[in-house]
C-alpha cells in the first residue's frame, strides 16, 4: 500500500501508479521467463478502452413510490421521485428488503446501480446492532447497494447534465442533492446542477463524466469532518476545471441537513484547492 502524509490517501500501490499517471509499471501479468505459459501484457489500447457499466438485477416485485411521507419528510420532490423513481417490495424473495426504499440510478437513461435505504431510525439501527452482537446473528444494514456495482464509475444526477450546464456543485450522497437542490431550486435551474459521488472521494471516470459533458465550474461541496478528503478531490478537480471547495464548519451538519443562511454563508467564502490545501493544513507543533 500507499500513504501519502499530505493527503492524508490510502491505497495499493497499483492505485498509486495509476494516480500518478505511471500505468507502464504496472505488472499484472506478465513473462517471468521464457518458459512460462502466462499471458503477456495487456494491449495499451485495449487497457484503456472504457469498459460498458453492467446492468445490475432489481429486486423482485418492485412497486414505484410516488409519495411517502418518509421521502417528503427528507425533502423528497416531484422532481426527485421522478429522477430516482423510488421504489419498495414486499416479495417473500427479498425479505432482508423489507421496509427499504429502493432507487435507481441513472447515466444516459441506462439502469447502472441502485441504492436501498432502511426507513428505520439511526437509533433503532443502533440498537439493532447491540441486539446483534449480544445474539450473534446479522444486524438490519442501514444501506443495502445492488451487488457488483462499482460506484466510483456512477455519477449521481449525470442525466440532469443538459448541454446548458456549465457549473455543478458535487456532494457526496443522495440525500445531500436533494438538500441542495430544493435550497437553490435547482429543478429550474438551466445552468446549475447538483451531483454526488457516493461518498467523499472523486474518480477519474466521474471526473471524465463531467468533461463530456462540458462542465466548466465545479463546487466541491462535502460533509464535514472531510477536509483531508476534500483537498484531494479538489486537487484531482483543479486540473480539468474551474473549481472552488466549500468548507463546512459546522460539525454535523451536512449539505443534506442546511438552511438557507448557513448555505450563503458557505457559498460566500469559498477556496480556491491550493488555498484550502495550505490554509488546512495540520499543525505537527
Amino acid at each position: 500500500v500507499f500513504h501519502c502524509w499530505k493527503c492524508g490517501t490510502k491505497a495499493s500501490f497499483k492505485d498509486f501508479l495509476e494516480k500518478v499517471g505511471r500505468k507502464d509499471l504496472i505488472r499484472m501479468e506478465y513473462q517471468n521467463s521464457i518458459n512460462t505459459k502466462l499471458t503477456p501484457l495487456k494491449d495499451e489500447k485495449e487497457e484503456n478502452e472504457e469498459e460498458e457499466l453492467p446492468v445490475p438485477k432489481l429486486p423482485f416485485r418492485l412497486k414505484r413510490i410516488l409519495s411517502d411521507s418518509y421521502l417528503d419528510g427528507r425533502g423528497f420532490k416531484k422532481y426527485h421521485y421522478d429522477l430516482f423513481e423510488p421504489s419498495e417490495t414486499n416479495s417473500v424473495l427479498e425479505k432482508n428488503l423489507r421496509n427499504y426504499i429502493i432507487f435507481k440510478m441513472k447515466m444516459d437513461g441506462k439502469l447502472v446501480g441502485w441504492l436501498g435505504r432502511s426507513r428505520y431510525s439511526k437509533e433503532w439501527h443502533k440498537k439493532d446492532l447491540e441486539r446483534a452482537k449480544e445474539t450473534g446473528t446479522k444486524p438490519h444494514l442501514r444501506y443495502e447497494n445492488s451487488i457488483g456495482t462499482n460506484f466510483t464509475r456512477i455519477l449521481g444526477g449525470f442525466d440532469e447534465l443538459s448541454s446548458s450546464v456549465k457549473d455543478v456543485i458535487i456532494v457526496e450522497g443522495l440525500f445531500d442533492k436533494v438538500g441542495i437542490d430544493n435550497l437553490l431550486q435547482l429543478w429550474d435551474c438551466n445552468s446549475l446542477k447538483c451531483v454526488f459521488t457516493f461518498g467523499n472521494s472523486i474518480s477519474k471516470e466521474q471526473i471524465s463524466y463531467l468533461e463530456r459533458k462540458g462542465i466548466k465550474n465545479v463546487i466541491l461541496m462535502y460533509d464535514d469532518a472531510t477536509v483531508e478528503e476534500s483537498k484531494s478531490a479538489g486537487l484531482m478537480l483543479g486540473k480539468k476545471f474551474n473549481t472552488k471547495i466549500a468548507y463546512l464548519y459546522k460539525p454535523g451538519v451536512d449539505p443534506g441537513d442546511m438552511d438557507i443562511d448557513y448555505l450563503d454563508d458557505v457559498l460566500s467564502n469559498l477556496y480556491d484547492p491550493i488555498n484550502f490545501y495550505v490554509s488546512k493544513i495540520k499543525k505537527l507543533w
